[in-house]
């Protein structure tokens, strides 16, 4: 048997026992059912099952469901590209302190993606993204500094 096989039986067993889960309510579960429609790990790569996944765990309140269906809100993945809609799930996860997700938020504050300019926003969630080791908050932080 070769690595690639084995490997390809290790994710079909994964995704079957994921989706059980899933279909009981697991957020945790339904967010990484999610991940693997997007990597296209144990199933067909599905960008539409994807954030339908992502989107039954972010409301269910998962901050990091919340992130990836900012995300594909964000690029149009699986959905129709809102940044209005990529802002608010991004807010949402980071509120709940999710990194990544403070860190876009900060961005879109400071470029005015999907909301009004706000520099104000922009250097709080930039600052938060940073206290969390996220490297490329320093520089954005510095950037929106500088602007004002």
């Amino acid at each position: 048997m070769s690595a690639f096989s084995s490997a390809r039986g290790r994710d079909d067993a994964e995704i079957k026992w994921l989706l059980r889960a899933a279909k009981l309510g697991s957020a945790n579960a339904e967010n990484l059912v999610g991940a693997h429609y997007t990597e296209g790990q144990g199933v067909p790569r599905d960008d539409v099952e994807a954030a339908r996944w992502y989107k039954k765990a972010a409301e269910q309140g998962d901050m990091y469901a919340q992130a990836n269906i900012g995300w594909a809100f964000y690029e149009g993945r699986g959905v129709t590209q809102s940044y209005e809609l990529a802002l608010s799930w991004y807010k949402k996860a980071a509120e709940q302190g999710h990194p990544e997700s403070q860190y876009n938020l900060g961005l879109m504050y400071a470029d005015a993606v999907g909301t009004e300019k706000d520099t104000s926003e922009a250097t709080v969630w930039l600052k938060r993204a940073s206290e969390q080791n996220i490297e490329q908050a320093n520089e954005a932080l510095r950037n929106v500094l500088q602007e004002t």
